[in-house]
């Protein structure tokens, strides 16, 4: 799309895949009229930067305008493709949204302390090489789907480990889950066994 700006003034709902192929609009305003925002509304745009209006009252940008938040729902739902080495998710979110750093650049997250589900595909095929999950509770399908990941370590709050989360990650060395859980997942010798 040769999209380079776009006019949401009263604009209430935006509607999954909206912004799908705008690969020319790095920036986009959201006002406080939008009520809802449905999943995957900016996937597959080269949004770089968020700026939600400060009287909206379900959504909100991150400080840096690098990701797109539900308030009601504490969840990163879009987050930019701009060139990011390294990103540490905002205090107070409570879920990587589907599909949410799908294609994006970055390369080290590291989560907030109230961080604790990853929803299916977040980071899939991302350039994501690592990742700091602190006290994240839920994996869902495929979240690091084609990642780049090297060594990760699970910490011992994780209770659900859903299929293909690390399928096609070909760099993996290695996988470590804490001792003192209670859900049954392990590791050994680097490899990850279910209960």
């Amino acid at each position: 799309s040769r999209l380079t700006s776009v006019d949401l003034s009263n604009v209430v709902y935006i509607r999954g895949r909206a912004f799908g192929g705008c690969t020319n609009l790095y920036e986009i305003d959201i006002p406080s009229s939008v009520v809802t925002i449905y999943d995957e509304a900016f996937l597959g745009s080269s949004i770089e930067i968020f700026k939600v209006d400060s009287n909206n009252v379900n959504y909100a940008s991150s400080d840096d305008g690098l990701a797109l938040i539900d308030k009601n729902t504490k969840t990163i739902l879009q987050f930019s493709k701009a060139n990011i080495e390294e990103y540490t998710i905002p205090d107070g979110i409570e879920t990587i949204g589907m599909r949410s750093f799908e294609n994006s650049n970055v390369k080290k997250v590291v989560l907030a302390d109230t961080t604790t589900e990853i929803k299916s595909s977040a980071f899939a095929e991302s350039e994501l090489k690592e990742i700091d999950l602190k006290n994240v509770e839920v994996l869902e399908t495929s979240c690091f789907y084609n990642t780049n990941l090297i060594n990760v370590t699970i910490p011992n709050t994780i209770s659900v480990i859903n299929s293909g989360v690390f399928t096609g990650c070909n760099n993996l060395e290695s996988i470590t889950v804490e001792s003192g859980g209670t859900s049954g997942f392990r590791s050994s010798d680097g490899v990850l066994y279910g209960t």
